[in-house]
């Protein structure tokens, strides 16, 4: 884990603003997933009044030429049903329109907020969902602590039900005749004496757990708002990843796009100069390549593709002897050869 300090306020300034885009994708990404609900049910909305449209556009057509007074009279009652039902069409389509705007204007925006995450960017978030853990951990310890006390409020006081028994023994001894009440007097002082202190480690302790629930009560507000924004960033978590993963993506394919096109560029004068050399008869075929270069396939990246729209996706699909580009390449080696002063073969 990388460890971050004042030399880094640039690069948390950074994951700041970068924090600040992802929310921001986020509520985008929500609403859009609401749009495209809502337009989905105004679509479904649309149907049936298509079919009614048509339906009573159909019932105008086969009555409003009739010589007929009732015929007229339908053809006139389904033209009013019609401009009822094109109404709320033209209601639900401006709805239809109004939602699919926004969710063109998301898009957009979404597009701008794909800036790419450094790996630093994602150092720093990963320290913070670790750091806001242990402080919801140590909450939690905390909390468990004052819990102890609490639980603890009727337990480890005096026990008189020793002395009370033995006082229920005088008592009893007394109505039998065997003994005085003033046997009871030291054990009624004991008793009183310990009742006392009893009271006093009573009102400790209740005042302990009292305090206690005051202590849990503070630290579960804390960890609520810990608890809420450790969910907040582990929600931001894979969208972080996601920008740091394709901003490693798009420098991986640049690259691989331009060794893919030296690879081909190099695959293919290979093949002319091997056109030229069996031209020659000195050496049996195959020379440099094997033969397999006819099912050679490369694909094109959906990163900022090169391909052409013909071959969408394809930078390569194999090489032949006569194809175009091969016989292209052995007419430039001439060209080459001859720029050398050479007479081409």
């Amino acid at each position: 884990m990388r460890i971050f300090n004042s030399k880094s306020a640039k690069a948390k300034k950074r994951y700041q603003t970068l924090v600040e885009a992802m929310s921001k994708k986020h509520d985008l990404e929500s609403r859009r997933a609401e749009l495209k609900s809502e337009v989905g049910e105004l679509d479904i909305q649309c149907r049936p009044i298509e079919i009614k449209i048509r339906d009573a556009r159909h019932v105008v057509s086969a009555n409003e030429d009739s010589e007929n007074q009732s015929s007229l009279e339908l053809a006139d009652e389904y033209k009013e049903k019609e401009a009822e039902l094109v109404g709320e069409q033209k209601k639900l389509h401006k709805a239809i329109k109004l939602a699919t705007g926004e969710i063109e204007a998301i898009d957009k925006s979404l597009m701008v907020l794909n800036q790419g995450a450094t790996a630093d960017e994602v150092a720093i978030h990963q320290t913070a969902v670790l750091d806001t853990a242990d402080k919801v951990a140590q909450l939690n310890e905390l909390i468990t602590e004052q819990q102890v006390i609490i639980d603890g409020a009727n337990e480890g006081l005096i026990d008189l039900s020793p002395l009370l028994q033995k006082k229920e023994d005088i008592l009893s001894d007394i109505a039998q005749g065997t003994a005085a009440r003033e046997d009871l007097q030291p054990i009624e002082a004991e008793i009183n004496k310990l009742e006392a202190q009893r009271s006093d480690q009573r009102a400790k302790k209740d005042k302990a757990a009292t305090e206690a629930r005051q202590v849990v009560s503070g630290l579960k507000r804390k960890l609520e708002a810990l608890e809420a924004e450790l969910a907040h960033l582990n929600q931001l978590t894979p969208k972080i990843m996601d920008q740091f993963l394709m901003k490693e993506a798009e420098a991986v394919c640049s690259e691989y796009q331009k060794q893919a096109m030296q690879a081909i560029l190099s695959l293919t004068r290979l093949s002319a100069l091997e056109h030229l050399l069996a031209e020659q008869g000195q050496r049996p075929a195959p020379i440099f390549l094997t033969g397999n270069q006819s099912q050679t396939f490369l694909p094109d990246s959906v990163i900022n593709p090169i391909s052409n729209s013909e071959n969408r996706g394809i930078l390569f699909s194999g090489l032949y002897p006569n194809s175009d580009l091969v016989l292209k390449a052995i007419r430039t080696e001439r060209e080459r050869f001859e720029a050398m002063g050479l007479i081409a073969p």
